[in-house]
């Protein structure tokens, strides 16, 4: 027995569970891993976590959690612990005595399912060179801790998911891309190099860091997408008072007045706001119109859905457009304290009290 649990032990030390590079992996009953790719997380359960990456599952969400996972922790915040079970993702209902069984085990450590988490960074994501660009920037202030002169030396190998890379080309891409946009320097000051991994960011790039740091980041306003029928005001007030209890200021257009297209106050208003919460219940094409608005802006959404609405619409188109986003299902009874909740763990708290105004 005894040689087992050493075989066991040594074979748990060796790799990461994400990518399968050597890793510190700490043998205790919630196995802590130390991955210079992935980054510091926790696992509920090495075996099948491991397992679970080992298949086609998340091959093509590697790079992201990857990236979550590093961005994670330059921003100081809580280490992840994933609970992982295959059984519940497939089938929520049937096994959610499992999921409160995990939630019980991890509620001390905060476990997230992997799939959780993909849906709560789905806004965060860079998809383009761009965006990539942009996160990189925001994450070496991270590194710089303030040292404007800071030398950045990264490996190329190993750093690629501090831009969201899929593998070592586009680090190497977004690096020659921002020698190429004056943004990084040489060591001796020149525009170019041929070490393009190592090099200082220029005072163009601590310009664009700080437009980065503003973008609606200190913004106290949510804009709400909602069905304007009388018998929904009940949940629109409710939804607002939800908003205010984590400290920010609602914007409802109904029962207002101004001088704009309805649609083009909405569009202002959303740009303007610090994220949006998008009620689908109704089914509302404007509703639909001010989600997608608020995407093209990388503005962080939150939808929600009245479910004995949903349960009406429920249906192989609606699942079509909707099934790829998470999107909570509320009772109009508990709709304000579960709200509250969602904001202050996907967005935090404001600083907005009525009183301001």
């Amino acid at each position: 027995m005894l040689n087992f649990l050493k075989k066991m032990s040594e074979e748990i030390e060796q790799k990461c569970p994400i990518c399968k590079n050597n890793a510190e992996v700490s043998n205790e009953d919630i196995n802590k891993i130390n991955c210079n790719f992935c980054g510091k997380f926790k696992v509920c359960d090495y075996a099948e976590f491991n397992k679970n990456f080992g298949d086609e599952k998340y091959k093509n969400d590697i790079w992201k959690i990857q990236g979550i996972l590093r961005k994670r922790e330059l921003e100081k915040l809580e280490t992840i612990l994933f609970v992982q079970n295959d059984s519940y993702e497939k089938d929520p209902e049937a096994f959610k005595d499992l999921k409160i069984e995990l939630d019980e085990k991890t509620k001390k450590n905060g476990g997230i399912l992997i799939n959780d988490l993909l849906r709560e960074y789905e806004n965060k994501i860079p998809q383009n060179p761009m965006q990539k660009l942009e996160i990189f920037l925001v994450n070496l202030e991270k590194i710089a801790n303030g040292d404007l002169n800071k030398i950045f030396r990264l490996n190329i190998e190993k750093d690629f998911p501090l831009c969201f890379g899929k593998s070592k080309g586009d680090l190497s891409f977004i690096l020659k891309a921002g020698f190429e946009l004056e943004l990084f320097r040489g060591l001796n000051g020149e525009k170019e190099t041929l070490t393009t991994n190592e090099f200082r960011l220029s005072l163009k790039a601590w310009e664009r860091i700080e437009q980065l740091k503003q973008r609606n980041e200190n913004s106290q306003r949510v804009f709400i997408a909602t069905w304007f029928d009388d018998k929904h005001n009940e949940n629109i007030k409710e939804i607002e008072k939800a908003i205010l209890k984590t400290q920010f200021k609602p914007i409802c257009l109904k029962f207002k007045d101004f001088p704009e297209t309805i649609l083009e106050k909405a569009f202002g208003e959303i740009r303007r706001s610090r994220f949006v919460v998008i009620d689908l219940t109704g089914m509302r094409s404007s509703v639909f119109v001010e989600f997608g608005f608020a995407r093209g802006f990388e503005i962080p959404t939150i939808l929600i859905w009245e479910k004995s609405d949903w349960k009406i619409f429920k249906d192989k188109e609606k699942e079509f457009y909707t099934k790829q986003f998470q999107i909570f299902l509320y009772k109009k009874e508990t709709l304000r304290k579960e709200l509250t909740a969602k904001i202050e763990g996907i967005i935090g708290r404001g600083k907005y009290f009525k009183s301001n105004d």
